[in-house]
């Protein structure tokens, strides 16, 4: 009686866990959408893939500087002004012009000893919460690359980017 009693509750806890196993394969997280693929084959899924089982965890990192620190560049994100006048940075033999074109934001660089167009580079992500200040990143090929043109909220203007030189070298 005690080897089939063994048996039975063996049969049943290995149907409950195929049971568990195939119901755990059908959720949507099980087998989230890509957001992006590193370089060296790590996959990103995103923050939205852990809502559906970590809701507190979730609704409390998305209001983290952390979280906010990066995102698409978007009308929303972008603290810095396109307004004719207010959307210019001038250094010694170069200027840059922040312009929206559609949905797109893009800096126009137009160099003062130069009859050579430099293509115009587009925002694509922007790094910094905006409260200190933001830069801009745009992608080249399969490389993001910073745009020279930061901008700083305590004077509410574009400014040269950390790193770059004040003028034309």
């Amino acid at each position: 009686m005690r080897t089939k009693l063994s048996i039975l509750v063996f049969v049943f806890l290995a149907a409950f866990t195929y049971y568990c196993i195939s119901t755990y394969k059908g959720l949507s997280y099980y087998d989230p959408v890509v957001l992006a693929t590193h370089p060296e084959g790590g996959d990103f899924v995103g923050s939205q893939t852990c809502l559906e089982c970590h809701r507190d965890i979730y609704d409390t990192h998305v209001q983290t500087a952390h979280f906010n620190t990066s995102a698409i560049a978007s009308a929303e994100n972008i603290h810095g002004s396109f307004e004719p006048g207010s959307n210019t940075l001038a250094l010694d033999g170069v200027e840059f012009k922040m312009k929206k074109e559609g949905k797109s934001f893009y800096q126009h660089t137009t160099l003062q000893e130069e009859s050579l167009p430099i293509p115009p580079q587009r925002f694509d992500v922007v790094v910094g919460s905006g409260i200190k200040g933001q830069s801009y990143l745009t992608w080249e090929e399969e490389h993001l690359f910073q745009l020279q043109a930061s901008y700083y909220p305590p004077m509410d203007q574009w400014i040269n980017s950390p790193g770059y030189p004040p003028q034309l070298l």
